[in-house]
């Protein structure tokens, strides 16, 4: 895992200059949620990089932390405390994702593909992603849609005022040395079209 952070950082570093300031998120093994100096390490990692701790959002699922409840509820504190993003991913799958939800330090949950992909076709889907959007903004977390493979995907996405998307519609996975390209392309697309953004 330590390695990994390593190499998301120098990427971040890279694309950061191309960019401007960006954040990455990254899944955190449940195995380490318990492990002593997770976040003291971690901090030691980014910093070493020159990137500060907002850079990095830790995804942890239901099942993680519900694992250990009180020690994960700890770290995932401790990481916030730092500047770290924490992310509620695949949220809607769990069995009480909205307890958790109101007793974790979460900045933002990531909807699952289920209830965003061809949502406009579906009113059961339709209806648990608004009112996942919804709660998400009275809390103040920031959404992100999994899953959006369609031009409907993002429109629909656009209207209930979802914050970010992710998919094979925007992009499917790239090597660090292409995003900066897709970038560009990504910017240009859409600065002909504003008004169809997330």
């Amino acid at each position: 895992f330590y390695a990994f952070l390593h190499a998301t950082c120098e990427a971040l570093n890279k694309l950061t200059l191309q960019a401007g300031q960006l954040s990455c998120s990254i899944n955190l093994p449940v195995s380490l949620l318990t492990t002593d100096k997770l976040v003291e390490t971690m901090v030691e990692v980014v910093q070493g990089h020159r990137l500060p701790c907002q850079a990095i959002i830790i995804e942890v699922t239901e099942t993680t932390f519900m694992s250990n409840l009180a020690v994960s509820l700890g770290t995932l504190a401790r990481l916030r405390l730092r500047g770290f993003g924490v992310a509620m991913d695949d949220y809607g799958t769990g069995y009480s994702s909205m307890k958790q939800l109101s007793r974790c330090p979460f900045t933002e949950i990531k909807i699952d593909k289920e209830f965003v992909h061809d949502a406009h076709t579906s009113p059961k889907k339709l209806a648990i992603l608004t009112s996942a959007i919804v709660m998400s903004q009275k809390l103040g977390l920031k959404t992100v849609a999994e899953g959006v493979e369609s031009e409907e995907d993002w429109d629909q996405l656009a209207l209930l005022g979802c914050d970010l998307a992710q998919g094979y519609y925007i992009s499917r996975p790239l090597p660090v040395e292409q995003i900066a390209h897709w970038f560009g392309e990504w910017q240009a697309k859409n600065a002909i079209y504003p008004a169809d953004q997330p």
